[in-house]
């Protein structure tokens, strides 16, 4: 006996070969029908056939209507209402809110609406009566009654037609004759028809007689069974690997998975089909799927659309540095294929050289400066030329006539041939652009900044799934299943905590109402109901069928449905499941050698002579990890710059360095500090923050904004005079060195360092000091591997008299020198060490721990030499402010990497 794609499905075709029109529950169901009935044809020796007479609800309402348009054009009298659009609807909601006293204090009017909008749907599809809505108990119902007035009243003066009423219309003009209907209608896949539903197939029937409902009423499945997985990812490998299973046995099968949270698990069943059915696709490579994943995403979730927005948004004042970056990055702007490398290098130097946002005018200076783009500084004039010629409003229409221009003049969507998906998606995009012209009634003339949020709101609330081939395998969630039919059916995700759901009203209607007039989810007894009939229909759905449940989601024990519990259960090593390696063993079967587990933890020496990169931090790298030092200034793993609102930490405790350097090249000894009083060392702090930040300002521009610089000049006066007044307190002494260049030999490895400064006691004896703005500890100077190296190295690569060394702690608040001593007296804060009480072990007193650090030290320094690359992190805070985890894959050793960052900061 032949498989059979629908419920009904000899019926179904029986009808369509009377010229019947099929209705369907959704667009899935009709194009299951249309396949059926071609193969159907094929069998019977067809070689060409009329195409069937199938569509979903929504494109038999959309051909009703439309018939009745083009029966009256021309005609003066009578003209039919002017259907609006769900984006129109909303925006008349959103006016019908802020018109209202409610409205003033709604944080999320947006959000108000449409759920105003969806009560709006509910409320006439089930006839719950308005005025029963208005007389509620409930605020929010009345204040939503009030809402519904303002909207029914506006339609009504407009001459609109909202979806929500589009069958009622219909139903009328059914009944009185003013339109043709098909001799036969077919509603086929819907587990449940609407009053208003109702209604409309009755008007049809009054008219030809043949209207019907063809129910999802079916014997049960003659083999179900039900499982038991692990826990969710479990549930979805185990499903994967049985369609697996199926396809090797018979590839031209019919396997379905329904999933019941598709949505919210998309990406990991996606991981799981790619693992299972092909596992190339799981390690990047571009292949034909065998299954079809159902439930489309936002149009401006796919890159193509992105990319479009991002270059929209260039026609601002600002951009967002993420959508100049992305835009750099796509290949979906004209000349990307022949510039990439060269679009690469500049978007790692605005990461340097921008804040959080970047202006049109800047990117093409940068582009420009750079050289060897000529791609993009035409793409970006162009969008330049289109900015300087937009006027401050028009109507939205317009601005889709500039939008697709902008598009057009910059190169999107690029020079390389686009796929099929990709394709789909453009003119998906462009028919979006398409549909502003709709606005224009409820608009009138805006801004363009409104307008670009108009069309990114339509792209965020349009669901899109490019067509494909029919796969073997189809990935469907609950409702979509509706009239399909199935070889075999596996049922994800049945569990006692979540089938049947929690009742969830919709809001603005009291839910006592929602369950009086049988409302989907408005009540416990509804969604048992509700859950009790998709069950019973999905069990029917093939002939063999599976249902699985979880046995744990995180800590919680889950249970089977009860509505399952009546299965014979199996173990899940009974189901049949193919054994599928992972791609990586695949390889090595396959390969051999060439693809063998290697550990190598060995980097190559550094050749004789071999310069260094890196200074002090590099030992310090070492300390943390030999891993991160190899990688970061062997390999040049460095992490990317990520631009923020005005200069970062770094920056900002850099222009602390060039304005203390400025002042102690004016002031140079402790007596020229002592000789200026509060004010004068204040006025000194604001004149050297003045020339630091005018400096910075000309070199970076797009950071240093006029706002930007006040704060930082005002910032900057205040530590220097506050950490003046604290060094005002020391007992006198001469500044020798500022920010003075160094080369310290450390071992085989010769480091340039820059110290920050150098002071000389009236005795000779010499203090190194170091600027710090954030939290310093010595501890971090005297552990073997030390956290804090620069002023130990400073200090054993020191040829004069060593007296002290310390950290200048310039926080706000927390003024102060921390720092250890040949003796006492050097300045509060830093200690003799012959009194430290945490030495360590065998550093008894100066020259020991001199001697301490120049061990340690040199220790770290030949490691690194020699190539030493273990991924060895000191402590979990390692591995927190580390960025290498992807590269080392410190978490698959189970290493500090793997810990809470929370404990790792309590830690710290």
């Amino acid at each position: 006996m032949a498989f059979k794609r629908i419920w009904h499905q000899a019926e179904v075709l029986a009808a369509l070969d009377a010229g019947a029109t099929v209705v369907t529950s959704g667009e899935r169901l009709a194009r299951a029908v249309r396949l059926a009935h071609g193969e159907d044809r094929q069998a019977a020796g067809a070689i060409v056939w009329e195409r069937p007479d199938v569509m979903s609800y929504g494109g038999f309402l959309n051909r009703l209507y439309d018939s009745v348009v083009n029966a009256t054009l021309g005609a003066s009298a009578n003209p039919p209402p002017k259907r609006i659009s769900e984006a129109v609807a909303e925006i008349l909601w959103e006016e019908a809110i802020h018109a209202s006293p409610a409205g003033e204090g709604l944080l999320q009017v947006t959000a108000a609406a449409r759920e105003a909008q969806r009560a709006w749907n509910l409320m006439w599809a089930y006839r719950i009566p308005p005025e029963r809505i208005a007389t509620a108990e409930d605020e929010d119902a009345r204040q939503f009654a009030a809402w519904s007035g303002h909207f029914r009243q506006k339609s009504r003066e407009q001459g609109w037609l909202e979806d929500a009423r589009l069958a009622d219309w219909l139903a009328t003009r059914v009944r009185e004759g003013a339109l043709p209907v098909p001799a036969e209608v077919v509603f086929a896949g819907f587990d449940v028809l609407t009053p208003q539903q109702l209604e409309l197939t009755e008007s049809l029937r009054f008219r030809s007689g043949k209207a019907r409902l063809l129910a999802a009423q079916a014997p049960a499945a003659t083999d179900a069974l039900r499982t038991l997985c692990d826990d969710t990812q479990a549930e979805m490998h185990a499903a994967a690997q049985w369609a697996r299973a199926l396809l090797d046995k018979d590839p031209t099968g019919s396997i379905g998975i329904v999933v019941r949270d598709l949505s919210t698990s998309r990406t990991a069943m996606t991981r799981a089909l790619d693992d299972a059915l092909c596992p190339p696709a799981s390690a990047g490579r571009e292949i034909a799927r065998p299954y079809d994943l159902s439930l489309g995403l936002p149009l401006d979730s796919f890159p193509v659309v992105h990319v479009a927005l991002a270059a929209l948004e260039l026609l601002q004042r600002r951009t967002p540095f993420e959508s100049v970056s992305l835009l750099l990055r796509s290949a979906f702007l004209a000349g990307a294929e022949s510039e990439r490398h060269g679009r690469a290098r500049m978007e790692l130097t605005l990461r340097q050289r921008v804040s959080e946002d970047i202006s049109l005018e800047a990117c093409i200076n940068f582009a420009t400066v750079q050289g060897g783009l000529p791609g993009l500084v035409s793409a970006l004039q162009a969008l330049a030329e289109t900015a300087t010629a937009m006027p401050a409003r028009q109507s939205l229409s317009a601005w889709a006539g500039y939008f697709a221009d902008a598009l057009a003049r910059c190169g999107w969507p690029g020079e390389r041939a686009l796929d099929s998906r990709e394709y789909q998606t453009v003119t998906a995009f462009r028919d979006l652009i398409g549909e502003l012209v709709h606005l224009d009634a409820v608009l009138g003339a805006v801004p363009f900044g409104e307008a670009l949020t108009r069309l990114k709101r339509l792209a965020g609330d349009s669901i899109f799934q490019p067509a494909g081939e029919q796969a073997p395998v189809q990935v469907l969630g609950l409702l979509e299943t509706a009239g399909l039919r199935f070889e075999h059916l596996w049922i994800m995700g049945l569990s006692d905590e979540v089938w049947p759901a929690s009742p969830r009203p919709a809001a603005f209607i009291p839910p006592r109402l929602q369950r009086e007039y049988k409302v989907p989810h408005a009540g416990a007894a509804l969604e048992l109901a509700f859950a009790r009939q998709i069950t019973q229909r999905l069990l029917a759905s093939a002939a063999h069928v599976v249902a699985s449940t979880p046995a744990s989601q995180g800590d919680a024990e889950l249970r089977a449905s009860p509505l399952i519990a009546h299965l014979p259960v199996v173990a899940l090593e009974g189901v049949r499941q193919a054994h599928v390696l992972p791609y990586r063993q695949q390889l090595q079967l396959e390969h051999g050698r060439a693809a063998e587990a290697y550990i190598d933890m060995q980097g190559p020496g550094l050749r004789p002579g071999e310069q260094t990169r890196g200074g002090t931090q590099l030992i310090r790298s070492q300390a943390a990890c030999p891993f991160q030092a190899f990688a970061w200034h062997r390999l040049g793993a460095k992490p990317l710059d990520e631009p923020e609102l005005g200069p970062d930490a770094l920056e900002r405790g850099s222009l602390v360095h060039e304005v203390l350097q400025a002042v102690w090249a004016r002031l140079k000894d402790y007596a020229a500090l002592a000789a200026l009083d509060g004010t004068g060392r204040r006025a000194l702090a604001a004149e050297c923050a003045v020339q630091a930040v005018a400096i910075r300002t000309r070199e970076l521009p797009e950071v240093y904004t006029r706002r930007v610089s006040e704060i930082e000049r005002e910032r900057l006066t205040q530590l220097v005079s506050a950490w003046l007044d604290e060094e005002a307190m020391r007992p006198p002494f001469k500044v020798v060195e500022r920010e003075a260049e160094h080369t310290l030999t450390v071992g085989p490895l010769k480091l340039k360092a820059r110290v920050d400064r150098i002071d000389e006691l009236p005795d000779g004896g010499r203090v190194i000091l170091d600027y710090k703005t954030g939290r310093v500890s010595l501890q971090s100077w005297l552990d073997t591997r030390p956290d804090e190296p620069q002023l130990p190295l400073y200090a054993i690569g020191n040829p004069t008299r060593l007296a002290g060394l310390a950290f200048a702690c310039l926080k706000p608040g927390e003024m102060r020198y921390l720092g250890l001593a040949e003796r006492d007296g050097v300045a509060a804060g830093v200690e003799a060490y012959a009194g430290y009480k945490h030495q360590p072990q065998g550093a008894s007193d100066w020259a020991a721990l001199m001697e301490f650090w120049q061990r340690n030290l040199t220790a770290l320094a030949e490691e690194y030499a020699a190539g030493e690359a273990r991924v060895a992190p000191k402590s979990p805070m390692t591995c927190v402010r580390c960025h290498l985890s992807t590269l080392c894959r410190i978490d698959e050793l189970g290493g500090p990497g793997s810990f809470d960052e929370e404990e790792a900061d309590d830690e710290a």
